[in-house]
């Protein structure tokens, strides 16, 4: 993944995304559909795509805070990533069939959405779909494969990394 060297915090989990998907299949059924109030066939469509999302999930999903930036109320902006391995391109395929209206297709399999002054990208490159928050998933300052944590993350189920040094800043 493109993470800065000296992001602020980062998290990565191991996700058997098949495994995941058959425990939900298994245990979500259409009376949450009444629990929530909503119709019964839009729930199991809702549900049937987030799980087929989640089988697309094969390997890795990292999270990390690059930056803040404050204004005059606080914090007033960040740049956020996700990315993680994918099998296939059913994610990026499904948001670009549901999210016309609201999402611009930029590239191929790249789309943005802008909203109160935030730009957010989604996208897939090769097995890796990502999503960003005021930054390109492309253009890393400088990527994490140079971190000193590197070597720990690649080895765990689930790792957590704090910058508490420049976070201080």
């Amino acid at each position: 993944a493109y993470i800065d060297n000296d992001a602020l915090v980062v998290l990565n989990a191991a996700i058997e995304g098949d495994k995941v998907s058959d425990l939900l299949a298994e245990n979500i059924t259409s009376d949450y559909a009444d629990m929530f109030g909503i119709d019964r066939n839009e729930f199991n469509i809702y549900t049937g795509i987030l799980i087929d999302a989640i089988e697309s999930i094969d390997g890795d999903l990292m999270i990390a805070l690059n930056d803040l930036y404050g204004g005059y109320y606080g914090i007033s902006s960040a740049e956020l990533m996700a990315a993680m391995s994918v099998k296939d391109d059913y994610i990026i395929s499904t948001i670009g069939q549901f999210g016309t209206g609201f999402l611009t297709q930029v590239g191929n399999n790249k789309y943005n959405i802008r909203m109160q002054g935030q730009s957010i990208n989604l996208g897939q490159i090769d097995d890796t779909f990502y999503a960003t928050m005021n930054m390109d998933y492309t253009e890393s300052v400088a990527s994490a494969k140079t971190a000193p944590w590197v070597n720990d993350v690649e080895k765990s189920y689930g790792y957590l990394v704090l910058n508490v040094d420049d976070a201080m800043q």
